[in-house]
């Protein structure tokens, strides 16, 4: 019989119980979870300290409305105020007021202990009722005693976290303790629910060394108010004056949803302020997992594009390339590689990647084994240019559709070199296109770009004759498509990673 043991059950469980369906043993460390809170002495401190709350509250609502002494409202009334107490710290038991840490109270704690309070002080009423009805008791004493519960138990969890906040401390004191070094002043463009976390977070964190003096944003209602003690002081127009007044060391852009245009504009009025800034990443960066909501990091040209995503027809996609022999040229390129991964997650029959340069191919082998064991997948080495080698491919493999990505891209180097581009893009497309029609496949789609509008230079001008030979084989049975790409982030043939080095 084979035995395993289970790290969960903290137990040896055999694998015939597993298959039998046998009731498993009761989890160990799910009781050591629930009952190693008890065990600590913070816990007997908390619950002697919400015990004398309790009290207190008890007793101030007899005192505020009968003017008793407080000895003898105890002593009057004992009897209930133990089974006061013990209605109370049930009812916080059961709303997990003790596994909370409380120098991270926040509102869901104090939404919970509004509830516990409702929910004791409803029992305690019906108590009452049903054993005295209300005969020779103030209602008003239990309304107070509610009041001054949620008061104390609340304010005390309140008051615990204003203390381990150091800006609160620093701001409540009338001798501010003295700064460790030097601390930047900065301000943070807007005053939205990303600048108060921003801000938050700051205030929470002294290691950081920052010191917030003021928030910008353009909307008018804001000016003049406050976010945690910080206040607004004006519109992104006004930064340059804001900045000297305030003499700020550096600008913290804390609108992660503006689009393209509206960030630079942000951008040209920072530079005009001759500071340092920075931006707080977007909410898919976070969701993610690249960065957390405490990193900031510089501007990035992802910034200053901020395109409209381009949302992907899955289902007809899936459709189509579901169980489908592809074929992509160019494979081992930025568009072709980029062109492999996405068709992988719609699941092809057979992938064929055909490529010239021979480290390219073989790092995205090496990607696609790692990422996608399953998938069946031909590395062919080899250019477009060898037409033997294409009629090989398609007749061992006849493939259904066909992604021509292979072409050179570089504009300033195709201008030096012409007749390589024009064999390169043109009699290689001609060649692919030709193999392509002779064996019926059923879609060719040509990778083209945006530099075939009214092309300015060979590379364009070669991609655009390349269209024109696409729309030459239209009568035929292949059905052969062009799509024009832009500026490829990350493309190898793209003027943006140009731009990210002048950026950074």
């Amino acid at each position: 019989m084979i035995s395993i043991t289970d790290p969960y059950y903290g137990s040896s469980v055999t694998l015939k119980m597993l298959l039998r369906g046998k009731k498993e043993p009761k989890p160990i460390k799910k009781i050591q979870s629930r009952l190693s809170f008890t065990k600590s002495q913070n816990y007997f401190v908390l619950l002697l300290f919400d015990t004398l709350m309790i009290i207190s509250a008890f007793v101030g609502a007899h005192v505020i409305r009968f003017e008793e002494s407080i000895l003898s409202t105890v002593s009057g009334n004992w009897r209930l105020l133990l089974i006061v107490v013990c209605i109370k710290l049930a009812a916080f038991h059961f709303f997990k007021l003790y596994q909370g840490m409380w120098r991270y109270t926040g509102m869901v704690d104090v939404t919970n202990v509004l509830k516990a309070s409702i929910v004791s002080s409803l029992t305690i009423m019906t108590m009452l009722f049903l054993w005295i009805e209300f005969r020779s008791y103030s209602r008003f004493v239990l309304l107070m005693d509610w009041i001054l519960t949620v008061f104390f138990i609340g304010g005390v969890r309140v008051a615990i976290r204003l203390y381990f906040s150091s800006s609160f401390m620093t701001n409540i004191l009338p001798f501010p303790p003295k700064n460790n070094g030097y601390h930047k002043r900065v301000l943070i463009i807007g005053a939205g629910d990303a600048g108060e976390k921003v801000l938050r977070e700051i205030l929470e964190n002294p290691r950081m060394k920052l010191n917030v003096r003021g928030f910008i944003d353009d909307n008018r209602r804001k000016h003049g108010q406050m976010i945690h003690g910080v206040q607004v002081l004006g519109s992104v127009s006004g930064l340059p004056r804001i900045v000297r007044d305030h003499k700020i060391d550096e600008l913290l852009i804390a609108i992660p949803s503006v689009n393209g245009q509206a960030m630079r504009k942000i951008v040209e009025t920072c530079k005009g302020a001759r500071v340092p800034f920075k931006t707080l990443p977007g909410i898919g960066e976070i969701i993610n997992g690249k960065v957390s909501l405490k990193t900031i990091r510089d501007v990035a040209y992802e910034d200053l594009l901020r395109r409209p995503e381009v949302r992907i027809e899955t289902e007809f996609v899936s459709d189509y390339i579901n169980d489908k022999t592809i074929l992509v040229s160019g494979a081992g390129g930025s568009i072709g590689s980029e062109l492999c991964r996405q068709i992988c997650r719609f699941n092809p029959g057979h992938l064929i990647l055909l490529d010239s340069g021979e480290e390219n191919l073989f790092q995205l082998e090496i990607e696609l084994k790692q990422k996608f064991e399953y998938l069946k997948y031909k590395v062919v080495l080899g250019n477009i240019l060898n037409r033997d080698l294409l009629k090989e491919v398609f007749t061992n493999y006849k493939p259904d559709a066909v992604f021509h990505a292979a072409a050179y891209k570089h504009v300033p180097l195709v201008e030096l070199n012409p007749w390589e581009g024009v064999i390169n893009n043109l009699v290689g497309t001609q060649h692919l296109l030709d193999v392509s029609v002779d064996n019926e496949v059923e879609r060719f789609i040509l990778v083209s770009t945006d530099k075939a509008v009214r092309p300015t230079n060979v590379m364009g001008a070669t991609k655009r004759i390349a269209e024109i030979l696409i729309q030459s084989q239209n009568h035929t049975k292949t059905k052969c498509l062009a799509v024009r790409f832009g500026n490829v982030a990350g493309s190898s043939g793209s003027v943006i990673p140009l731009f990210k080095k002048q950026i950074e």
